[in-house]
């Protein structure tokens, strides 16, 4: 009978390994790559746009806090959500000195701007992102 309860919960353990069909497939150990959606492309290419015309250092940095005004969210001041001045700071000297991206710390969770595509991702699962701009 123990031998049996044994096979029972081998048979469990491997059927719960095996994702259902047509599940994404979860690999354990793989760090997920930071790629912006492509929703947000034609987003960022506007808002960097108006952030190259923004004299470096003086920038202030916002994120889109209502992604369900994608379509009219550049010029929708509503959809948009003002970084803290702290942060902001930080934003801003890592843009002017040209770096690539920025990590910020808020509570216990960390981001990582990324300049070249304008979104922040949350770096313990970068599919959690969002549109940033600068003005």
């Amino acid at each position: 009978k123990a031998k049996a309860k044994a096979k029972g919960k081998a048979k469990a353990k491997a059927a719960a390994a095996v994702p259902a069909r047509g599940a994404p497939v979860i690999k354990r150990g793989v760090k997920a790559k930071k790629l912006a959606d492509k929703g947000f492309a034609a987003l960022a290419k506007k808002a960097e746009a108006k952030a190259k015309s923004t004299e470096k250092g003086s920038g202030k940095w916002s994120f889109m806090s209502d992604l369900r005004k994608m379509k009219v969210g550049v010029n929708d001041a509503k959809a948009w959500t003002s970084y803290s001045p702290a942060i902001n700071g930080k934003i801003e000297t890592a843009y002017a000195t040209g770096k690539k991206d920025v990590l910020l710390v808020h509570g216990a969770r960390k981001y990582t701007i990324k300049f070249s595509t304008m979104v922040q991702f949350r770096n313990d699962d970068p599919s959690l992102q969002r549109p940033v701009r600068r003005v």
